[in-house]
């Protein structure tokens, strides 16, 4: 039994709707929610970087006359910031010394890689988005003889 040609073009422009109806679907899920967690994201890296920043200035503020290595406050903030944090914290002087850092070992090589990945610029402060939740920034700080 053979069926007919109405029911081919019945079933053929079924098969159309759906497939437009699940394109459209898709596309609606990967462009609205998608740029609703982006911006969420954005808020987030810019707000924690933020308050990194103004802690850290404050903590050299209380102490200007002390080598930021020896700043006893400075290295506990920084090193407990980067255990609750998950991260790697470190600041790092314009001849690229570290005096101040949350782990041990060496700076990660993904900083000299940061170019090539996504990045936001809020003022002074990059930040750099990589695959999911993941990101880096890069915030200058004001040291107290207008260093940064």
């Amino acid at each position: 039994m053979r069926p007919g040609k109405l029911y081919t073009k019945i079933l053929l422009s079924f098969l159309v709707v759906l497939f437009i109806t699940i394109v459209i679907i898709f596309s609606l899920f990967h462009a609205l929610p998608g740029k609703h967690f982006t911006a969420h994201l954005e808020d987030f890296a810019k707000t924690k970087a933020l308050i990194i920043k103004e802690a850290v200035e404050d903590k050299i503020r209380l102490a200007p006359a002390v080598d930021l290595s020896e700043n006893e406050p400075l290295k506990s903030f920084v090193r407990d910031f980067g255990k609750i944090s998950g991260g790697k914290v470190w600041l790092q002087k314009a001849d690229n010394t570290v005096p101040v850092k949350s782990f041990t070992g060496e700076i990660p090589a993904i900083v000299s890689r940061l170019k090539a990945n996504r990045a936001r610029v809020y003022g002074h402060m990059t930040v750099y988005y990589r695959r999911g939740w993941v990101y880096s920034a890069i915030i200058p700080v004001d040291l107290p003889g207008g260093e940064k």
